[in-house]
């Protein structure tokens, strides 16, 4: 009852209600008891309050990181710290992976990479079928990948530099799609759902050229989306999959792992445990739902819609998920209600594409 109430609630944490089950430092012994029978990402939501140690790393993230993470939303360095909070020493540990993040950032120039189109995008979507496709039951995006029906060949014809940008492009996308998502709901969402169709897989794909390659692409969004990711559906995985999974497994972080569910080729079995997070109507048709849209990659006319209609709409005021509104970015008086689901003003989201 508790747990249905707060998700319906409106008032989030200004209800009295709401605010009986919710320690300030957390979740209260009630809700874990609750939580014990089902997987923990059910009930540990992105829009939990921060707690003391929260606080001060976004507090000392900000600080020390002054003039140069201005393009990155509240929500992006709240990853950060929770991402790396489990860490042997998660203070130290959350400094150096957010400046390698920022780093990473200013060398590839991720912060403009939304502005214009990445140089033979429409190659890239013509071999490499993905995209956003609904959301789950809760709101958060589904983001679709067909890796069994890219081949080898056509990644090398095309070339990895520019594989690896579009990539990126994609990535971006995601992150700030979550962010237009959280500020429409009123709630913080920068987790999504990953479905990883592996049908057409096969020898080719286990080449350690291509494995090389797709490890270099895992541990680039480990560095640079941490805590992004709340389920990772691999489907109509093979057998052949196995010896491949066993290559890559090793470099994925073990709290990632847990979040892997790897289904066979049973259709049955596939709406089955898809349906528990989708619903049947948003599921692609190719795997038996009842969306008949296609994937549309990256550069969509769908996304440039949404940024012009985030654009468009005045931005709200940080921390109104949570409760007073303070500045984005405020260092000074650090409290729940700080960090927020609001974009950042230098976070890039005007509508790319190329100028005419």
């Amino acid at each position: 009852v508790v747990f249905v109430h707060r998700q319906l609630c409106a008032l989030k944490h200004n209800c009295l209600y709401c605010s009986l089950f919710i320690a300030k430092g957390g979740t209260t012994s009630l809700t874990l008891s609750m939580a014990s029978s089902a997987s923990p990402e059910t009930y540990l939501f992105e829009d939990k309050p921060l707690d003391d140690y929260e606080n001060k790393m976004m507090g000392t993230l900000r600080k020390k990181f002054a003039g140069r993470d201005g393009a990155i939303s509240d929500s992006y360095a709240l990853m950060f710290v929770r991402g790396y909070r489990n860490e042997k020493k998660p203070e130290e540990e959350t400094l150096k992976k957010y400046e390698e993040m920022l780093q990473t950032r200013s060398e590839l120039k991720i912060d403009k990479i939304l502005d214009s189109y990445p140089e033979g995008y429409e190659k890239y979507n013509e071999i490499y079928k993905i995209g956003i496709l609904g959301n789950t039951k809760e709101g958060r995006p589904v983001y679709y990948e067909r890796l069994g029906l890219l081949t080898p060949k056509a990644v090398n014809e095309f070339g990895y530099e520019k594989f690896k940008r579009c990539h990126i492009r994609m990535q971006e996308e995601i992150r700030v799609r979550k962010e237009i998502l959280s500020r429409k709901m009123g709630s913080r969402i920068f987790k999504h759902v990953v479905v990883l169709d592996m049908d057409g897989f096969g020898v080719r794909c286990i080449a350690p050229k291509i494995i090389r390659k797709l490890k270099s692409l895992i541990t680039f969004d480990s560095d640079m989306y941490p805590e992004s990711l709340i389920r990772l559906y691999i489907v109509n995985a093979p057998w052949i999959f196995e010896k491949g999974w066993a290559l890559i497994k090793g470099i994925i972080h073990k709290a990632t792992q847990q979040k892997i569910r790897i289904i066979g080729k049973k259709k049955e079995k596939i709406l089955t445990k898809l349906a528990k997070e989708i619903k049947l109507e948003e599921i692609p048709d190719f795997l038996g739902g009842g969306n008949s849209k296609a994937l549309p990659g990256i550069c969509s006319l769908e996304f440039k819609e949404l940024l012009k209609e985030a654009s468009a709409t005045s931005k709200p005021k940080a921390g109104k998920c949570d409760s007073e509104s303070v500045k984005p970015n405020t260092v000074s008086s650090v409290s729940s209600s700080s960090y927020s689901t609001s974009i950042e003003p230098t976070t890039p989201v005007t509508p790319g594409g190329p100028k005419k």
